[in-house]
């Protein structure tokens, strides 16, 4: 009977073992630009007003999975205004998914009432009534499909907030900028929003330690057609590391650990 319990307890041990399985754990090689990550006596350093850090090596990702990402973190100096810690989506062929290509408002699918030329600052849609005009950093997609299908959408320029008006027997949406590619009326478009640039596992805005503090954040499924600092984004088929901070002063340093990716069943 002892050794029945000793055989359950070493075939449960190894079940829990083969249950997190650790893919991405960088190397000093691996940050990018290197020049920015020191490498101490066991941890990393990175000190500045304000920088970005990736991990350029990617892994795969499995929506169906469950992805651990977690480090161990110190903060030293002028404290940080913010800190984080994430994955930058990417589709299979490696490109970056920008929020704004995934971040799609349902319901606002309409058409151009009339050309739209290089250079026009005002499109003029079927019908804009659905349009919010509250989001603080809204955008318009082109050539947009049913149910998502065209997300992420690589066409998707910056409009203006609350331009959105009626005229006439159409409405008019004015952008941000003169628009750099032509399309013809009856061309489908659809109201985006711009958002965080990258899936924030760990945000931190305050209360900065001295002391070795860990952090941990998980991700797992995809969104349809939102951003999403729990899930996938639409079409993710890769990922990789990002340490981000805002706002500090030159002697501001972040030191890290164990920074490690873990894919769960």
């Amino acid at each position: 009977m002892k050794i029945d319990k000793i055989l359950l307890a070493a075939a449960a041990f190894s079940a829990g073992a083969a249950f997190a399985a650790e893919i991405c754990r960088p190397e000093f090689k691996d940050f990018i630009p290197p020049k920015r990550v020191e490498q101490k006596d066991g941890y990393f350093s990175v000190s500045g007003k304000q920088f970005w850090v990736q991990c350029m090596r990617t892994f795969a990702v499995d929506p169906a999975k469950k992805y651990t990402i977690s480090g161990e973190f110190r903060f030293r100096g002028t404290p940080l205004k913010s800190f984080y810690v994430g994955l930058v989506p990417l589709t299979e062929k490696g490109m970056g998914i920008p929020p704004v290509s995934i971040h799609a408002e349902p319901g606002t699918e309409t058409t151009l009432a009339a050309p739209a030329s290089v250079g026009d600052r005002i499109l003029k849609a079927a019908d804009g009534a659905k349009w919010n005009n509250r989001f603080p950093y809204p955008a318009v997609a082109f050539d947009v499909k049913d149910d998502f299908a065209d997300v992420p959408n690589y066409s998707a320029v910056a409009m203006k907030k609350g331009s959105v008006k009626k005229a006439g027997d159409v409405w008019e949406i004015e952008l941000v900028s003169p628009l750099k590619k032509a399309y013809p009326a009856g061309t489908r478009i659809r109201q985006h929003r711009f958002g965080g640039a990258y899936i924030y596992t760990t945000a931190k805005f305050k209360n900065f330690s001295g002391e070795w503090e860990k952090f941990s954040g998980t991700v797992t499924g995809m969104t349809k057609n939102t951003r999403s600092d729990k899930q996938f984004w639409p079409r993710t088929a890769k990922a990789r590391l990002i340490i981000l901070t805002s706002t500090g002063a030159d002697d501001s340093v972040v030191e890290f650990r164990n920074l490690v990716v873990e894919e769960n069943e």
